[in-house]
């Protein structure tokens, strides 16, 4: 049987991303044989491509661009549609390349243009190939382009449904609605990724009125690779020298930040800055993509005997990093003896940045102001980003004085390092005490919560959507060993990061000899049972074959 998968964006880096990918990998170690659909730069560098197919100008033929043996027992080939090099995304982001634009902002000539240019490519492969299954990943635009190609092949349609397309773009333009819809009136399966995505999804086909298809619907969720994500057994030195050699040749050629850039806004003296201006030339010194050029750096003088707490992610409001950073005086004032590294890439850095130079600062009146001129801190619709006035308001007092009380830097005990692959944080995350995912956005699927899980690191999630299902979870497994309070979006929501973060440092101090080491397993063991991707696409082939 040959099963053909469609994600129009890359391989590698968060989300549905590394869903498809992981998921791609499992039924190709199954013996599978795949025909993947994407737009990935680089994939003769995944390990379960056999082939890549690139097409010409117009999708009217394919050419095979390399080949290689891979030690899987199934095979993949991956095809990449001509896309005259415009991307539309559900959320404004850099793609190397192309020209961007979101979907809800592309007239309807680009969509057109877009759903054309798949179709040929698909129309082709579904020719040259006997295909039983294609299953679609997102809401829009491939599952209304399976329909149209079930026109014409027969193939079960199988759709797997992904927050970021139903929440950004169907919900907020009636043009995608339309779409979704009829492609929903053809598809055979549904996948969710987690209790939340299905009660969304659910409520979504309630409002377009197609109860019935609420039928089609299960659960299956996203997984860890817990082959490569485990419970370190070397020690954190060992693992910070392997950590550095695997980012040192990234580091040797990046374009990425460097001391310079980042202290020109960690540095400055904001009530003299121009903000805009200044984060504007900041973002135009390097390729936000890119690993930070120090990092080598910074880690080399990262100190393992301290508290290491630990956010990765995209550096975007929604993820909500700025709950962290006004949480970290709490924390500090009671454990100074601890750092707080960041990972990822994205717009949010500078605004970031300038939230902990004001805070280093004690400038709590400055951050407000700033806030609220909506100039370098506005969500994606002119909104002061939610929580930080209300948090400042109630706890701005307490924050100054505790910083004032510091006797050194706040900006000392952060460090950003830019974007890392999976290949590289699975010697870093075991390093960590703490992992934080302040999500102030739904979120359909905690991934990085259930990956430090599956390193027996200690998650602190906020207590909404998806992150509900793991923080339940999480508290079951603390119980009786660790105090747990529910991190609820509202202007508290920092204070108790800080306070979940105390009493978790706080309860390791006190465990006895081995009590750590069993509680780690224990989250090791939740992982094992619920989210290896081994058991995600044993779920998924027998949804191709029901």
């Amino acid at each position: 049987m040959s099963i053909l998968i469609t994600h129009g964006y890359l391989l590698t880096g968060t989300g549905s991303n590394l869903y498809v990918n992981n998921l791609v990998r499992e039924l190709v170690k199954k013996g599978e044989s795949v025909l993947l659909v994407c737009q990935d730069f680089d994939p003769m560098n995944i390990d379960f491509i056999n082939e890549l197919y690139d097409f010409n100008s117009d999708n009217s033929a394919y050419e095979r661009s390399f080949k290689k043996e891979t030690i899987f027992a199934g095979n993949c080939k991956c095809f990449r549609p001509n896309l005259n090099a415009f991307l539309p995304v559900y959320v404004y982001d850099h793609y190397e390349g192309f020209e961007v634009d979101t979907f809800n902002s592309c007239s309807n000539e680009q969509v057109n243009a877009y759903v054309q240019q798949n179709f040929r490519a698909m129309d082709l492969i579904l020719k040259d190939h006997e295909v039983s299954v294609v299953n679609t990943n997102h809401l829009v635009m491939f599952p209304y382009i399976a329909k149209l190609l079930k026109q014409k092949h027969e193939f079960k349609f199988v759709i797997t449904v992904h927050g970021s397309a139903l929440n950004f773009t169907v919900k907020k333009d009636k043009r995608f609605e339309q779409f979704a819809v009829e492609a929903l009136k053809s598809v055979d399966e549904i996948v969710v990724d987690s209790l939340h995505a299905d009660t969304e999804m659910k409520e979504f086909l309630e409002s377009v009125q197609m109860v019935t298809t609420i039928k089609k619907m299960q659960i299956i969720p996203a997984g860890v690779d817990i082959g490569s994500f485990g419970v370190a057994q070397k020690s954190k030195n060992e693992l910070k020298q392997d950590f550095i050699a695997s980012v040192s040749g990234q580091v040797r050629k990046s374009k990425g930040r460097n001391k310079l850039t980042c202290n020109k806004i960690l540095r400055s003296d904001l009530s003299k800055a121009n903000l805009p201006h200044l984060v504007s030339q900041v973002r135009a010194a390097y390729d936000y993509r890119d690993i930070d050029q120090d990092l080598v750096v910074k880690m080399d003088n990262l100190d393992l005997k301290n508290h290491n707490l630990f956010f990765v992610g995209k550096y975007l409001w929604t993820k909500g990093i700025y709950l962290i950073l006004f949480s970290l005086p709490e924390i500090l004032e009671r454990e100074p003896q601890t750092n707080l590294i960041l990972s990822g890439f994205g717009p949010f850095r500078e605004p970031a940045e300038l939230i902990l130079n004001y805070l280093a600062n004690g400038d709590l009146q400055g951050l407000i102001q700033e806030l609220k001129s909506n100039e370098v801190f506005a969500d994606d619709d002119g909104q002061v980003i939610p929580l930080a006035e209300s948090i400042l308001a109630k706890h701005g007092e307490r924050i100054t004085k505790v910083v004032s009380s510091l006797n050194f830097d706040l900006r000392e005990k952060v460090i950003f390092t830019g974007i890392l692959n999976h290949e590289q944080l699975v010697h870093l995350l075991p390093m960590m005490d703490v992992l934080i995912a302040p999500s102030v956005f739904p979120e359909a699927f905690g991934m990085v919560a259930v990956e430090a899980a599956a390193c027996g690191v200690y998650p602190i999630v906020t207590y909404q959507s998806a992150f509900k299902e793991i923080a339940d979870q999480i508290k079951a497994i603390a119980k009786g060993k660790i105090q747990v309070t529910n991190v609820i979006l509202d202007s508290d929501a920092s204070f108790r990061i800080a306070q979940n973060t105390l009493f978790y440092l706080s309860a390791v101090r006190s465990m006895k000899e081995g009590e750590l080491t069993e509680f780690k397993r224990s989250l090791r063991a939740l992982v094992e049972e619920q989210y290896s991707w081994e058991g995600i696409a044993t779920k998924y082939m027998q949804v191709f074959a029901d």
